[in-house]
């Protein structure tokens, strides 16, 4: 079970180019400029559409941590990482669910649960990926 809560997380970006990919599929997605995006995911407290942004970036942030650890050859042999891609396509699916209905159930058809969901898939995101790393030797058995 994840637990929602509104907080507004700030990670560390290891480079601009990785923030340039996050500000361009966002832009690309939602169909503001750029720029409007930058300007947004400068300063995460200035308004609640600052928030959602930020909440987006961050789960963008998680889903690339987690594709990454699992891409790794030392984590799993290319068939193990084939089973594993597929059960946490599943696992997506659940935790969507799950946070949808979590932030309906906490905020209804409020302007907040927009930010709220993605923030619980972010930290489900989080979550799964430390699991996974600590289990890293189970995952599959390496051919």
């Amino acid at each position: 079970m994840v637990i929602c809560a509104v907080a507004i997380t700030r990670p560390v970006f290891a480079d601009s180019n990785q923030t340039d990919v996050w500000v361009s599929q966002i832009s690309e997605r939602s169909g503001l400029p750029a720029e409007a995006i930058s300007d947004m995911l400068s300063n995460c407290d200035a308004t609640q559409q600052s928030m959602y942004f930020c909440a987006w970036r961050d789960l963008l942030q998680a889903e690339q941590q987690l594709d990454t650890f699992v891409a790794k050859p030392e984590n799993a042999s290319a068939s193990c990482r084939k089973s594993i891609e597929r059960g946490l396509s599943q696992w997506r699916k659940k935790r969507d669910a799950h946070c949808k209905a979590q932030t309906l159930q906490e905020f209804g058809e409020g302007s907040m649960g927009p930010t709220a969901d993605l923030m619980c898939r972010t930290q489900a995101t989080q979550d799964k990926r430390v699991q996974m790393k600590a289990h890293a030797s189970r995952l599959c058995v390496k051919h």
